[in-house]
């Protein structure tokens, strides 16, 4: 939600007459996204809880591919949850609709096997670590580095700590010693 709702403000200042629906958050649904369910009737870990949660997730599928067929979005833009995303995404390539994916598995850290199989499944892919791009080079897909979000987030301590004027206040709060590394 975090991701997707930054997302939305910048497409919508961009494109002002957008229009956006899916499934997403407080965050999401703040900036603009249409759509009755929560980002977080996807958020399921395991496969007890896949099981158990499996008819609100079917629920959810089926109300994103009935928008797929009905409205023909221009653009289907899915955010991190590869593997609900994923088969959603494989739904709107047999319709013909362009897939952007934003947040690259982490292919680099386990399961890199999957590296091709993204790439003939998305469109795009948007991804947060600059070393992303090179784990991608080998496919045709064009990969774009955005950047990851809590940069912005840590800025003012980035930029506080670069001119040295508060690096002790700053180590103080964190409980660090001056010497400690």
């Amino acid at each position: 939600d975090l991701l997707g709702g930054a997302l939305l403000i910048d497409l919508k200042e961009r494109f002002p007459g957008l229009a956006v629906f899916g499934v997403g958050g407080p965050q999401m649904k703040a900036a603009g996204l249409d759509g009755p369910y929560d980002v977080n009737d996807l958020s399921v870990i395991g496969l007890v809880e896949v099981i158990r949660r499996l008819p609100g997730l079917i629920r959810v599928f089926r109300y994103l591919t009935n928008l797929l067929r009905q409205e023909k979005p221009n653009l289907l833009i899915t955010i991190d949850l590869p593997d609900f995303n994923f088969l959603l995404a494989r739904q709107a390539k047999k319709l013909g609709i362009p897939i952007l994916h934003y947040v690259s598995p982490q292919v680099w850290a386990w399961r890199s096997g999957r590296v091709d199989k993204i790439a003939r499944l998305v469109d795009h892919l948007l991804v947060l670590f600059p070393f992303e791009k090179e784990i991608y080079a080998h496919t045709a897909l064009p990969v774009t580095f955005v950047g990851h979000p809590m940069v912005k987030t840590l800025q003012p301590w980035i930029d506080q700590r670069r001119d040295g004027t508060r690096r002790g206040a700053i180590r103080q709060s964190l409980g660090l010693d001056d010497d400690d590394k």
